[in-house]
């Protein structure tokens, strides 16, 4: 029998199954963190983890976490989906098999 991969969005709600379910059974835990005044960053303190108060995430969280996570990165999504529209625009019209040709040629010539 052949191996046919999952439809994506089993694929994503398993992801999100398993990190939350990791929620209720990992340690939570965090290190300090102190200014550092050379490059002006955030630098964890070596040896300083300690544990934290556990904060598991529930059903209707991890439900509500995929559509949460779109809204936040719309702007992301929307420069990635407009840019890859572009593209195949370009791609559609010929130009950028054009434009690649004249650049591998000139390219080329230059050898």
């Amino acid at each position: 029998m052949r191996f046919t991969l999952p439809h994506p969005f089993i694929l994503l709600l398993s992801g999100v199954v398993v990190a939350a379910a990791m929620t209720w059974v990992v340690p939570a835990g965090q290190y300090e963190r102190r200014a550092d005044a050379a490059t002006g960053r955030d630098l964890v303190v070596p040896g300083s983890y300690a544990r934290v108060a556990q904060t598991p995430v529930g059903p209707m969280a991890a439900l509500l976490a995929v559509p949460r996570g779109i809204i936040a990165g719309a702007d992301v999504i929307l420069t990635i989906l407009l840019v890859g529209g572009a593209f195949a625009l370009l791609d559609a019209t010929g130009a950028l098999g054009r434009l690649w040709e004249r650049w591998w040629e000139a390219r080329q010539s230059r050898a």
